[in-house]
């Protein structure tokens, strides 16, 4: 398996880049770091297979490098956000794993991963009411849908926790 070390930028393409006016263009255009670096998509989702084994391997902060680049070289894959999220917030890096989460609601807002983590950090945040948005929307987003039926019984469970929990 490869790891994360073994992919590199092409450090000639980026000073072509940089040299040229092309850039501005790009970016302008709406072009992602991505597709101005002329990195393919195989080649991102190699990335993305090997920042999702950091986080397999529980190693957060090699995980969060990872997940960082990737939301720079493509910040419209809601994975990435998500996986961004998920490495802040096993850190307790509650502030940054609510931001990842925020970008994750931009790219689908439908997902209901992003709203029961996000909840959870506005709660270690003491943010009681962003906590009650994300916990009604993790559950709205879950509705009946049998694939997401273990992350509705787990996000409710962590509000009865948190209900029995001296204020």
């Amino acid at each position: 398996m490869e790891t994360i070390t073994e992919f590199e930028i092409n450090v000639d393409k980026v000073n072509q880049l940089l040299h040229s006016n092309r850039w501005e263009q790009m970016i302008s255009e709406g072009c992602t770091a991505q597709k101005m670096l002329d990195i393919s998509d195989k080649v991102l989702q190699r990335y993305y297979a090997a920042a999702e084994q950091l986080l397999q391997e529980q190693n957060w902060i090699e995980a969060k490098n990872a997940f960082s680049f990737l939301t720079f070289l493509n910040p419209c894959m809601h994975h990435f956000w998500v996986g961004l999220g998920i490495a802040e917030q096993a850190q307790g890096h509650f502030h940054e794993a609510v931001q990842a989460y925020i970008m994750g609601t931009v790219t689908n807002a439908e997902d209901p991963v992003v709203h029961a983590n996000a909840f959870q950090c506005y709660s270690a945040l003491k943010q009681e009411g962003h906590a009650l948005e994300s916990f009604y929307k993790a559950i709205e987003c879950c509705s009946d849908k049998p694939e997401f039926a273990a992350i509705r019984t787990k996000t409710m469970q962590y509000k009865r926790q948190l209900d029995l929990m001296p204020k």
